[in-house]
């Protein structure tokens, strides 16, 4: 009876870390245009529908870090007097992960104040990326042919569904090997989930970070739409 209560005990803190572990962050400089000098003491926001989930200051060299964020997307919003306002729309912030995101304000002149407003791209090299990982966004899922979270993730390089099972190959590793997060929570064993219920999917095919354990193949992280809330 003991050794089932320690157990119990042992996956209720590992489930309780991985929820801990699946935030991310937004780090970045804001600078101001025409210069390459960073602007001290400027508030910076996160916003989720126009409402403010965290923020902070930038320091003396413009750099700034709002952190823990729950993976979503986000518009970052930066404020100082005499500087207009700057805006930048749909950052997406995946768990575990820095997402860079610089801010380029223009001093206030005369006229009345503006926002300016700026549209994230994802950089075609992550400088903040350790691992080899592909981040699978809403409108690429609802465009995508498949049905399955697992057919999903074969648009990812390096990943297969060639077990008669319909189980992933990451990287020639064993469908056994591949891990799943549901929502923050490990799943074992066979899982359907339908297309429509899938917010986004997180790729890792390697250097996978050691919270996800003893892993030796891939690792999808799938959120729901009702999980995300947004």
């Amino acid at each position: 009876m003991k050794t089932l209560k320690n157990l119990l005990l042992v996956v209720l803190v590992s489930g309780s870390l991985l929820a801990e572990a699946a935030v991310g962050e937004i780090h970045g400089r804001v600078i101001e245009k025409e210069g390459q000098d960073g602007i001290p003491f400027v508030t910076v926001v996160a916003m989720v529908n126009g409402q403010v989930v965290s923020g902070t200051l930038t320091d003396v060299d413009g750099y700034y870090s709002i952190k823990p964020l729950k993976q979503g997307t986000y518009d970052v919003k930066s404020m100082l007097l005499s500087f207009q306002t700057s805006e930048v729309k749909r950052v997406t912030v995946s768990e575990s992960k820095m997402t860079i995101v610089n801010i380029v304000m223009e001093p206030m002149n005369n006229t009345l104040p503006e926002v300016i407003l700026y549209e994230y791209r994802h950089p075609l090299i992550d400088p903040a990326q350790i691992s080899t990982v592909r981040f699978i966004e809403t409108e690429d899922i609802e465009h995508s042919p498949y049905t399955s979270p697992q057919q999903i993730a074969t648009l990812v390089p390096g990943v297969s569904d060639s077990d008669e099972s319909g189980e992933l190959n990451v990287r020639g590793s064993r469908s056994a090997s591949t891990q799943y997060i549901v929502d923050g929570i490990r799943i074992t064993g066979p899982f359907r989930l339908p297309k429509g219920a899938i917010r986004d999917m997180t790729v890792l095919t390697g250097g996978v970070p050691a919270m996800y354990g003893d892993a030796t193949g891939g690792i999808i992280i799938i959120n729901t739409k009702s999980y995300v809330g947004r």
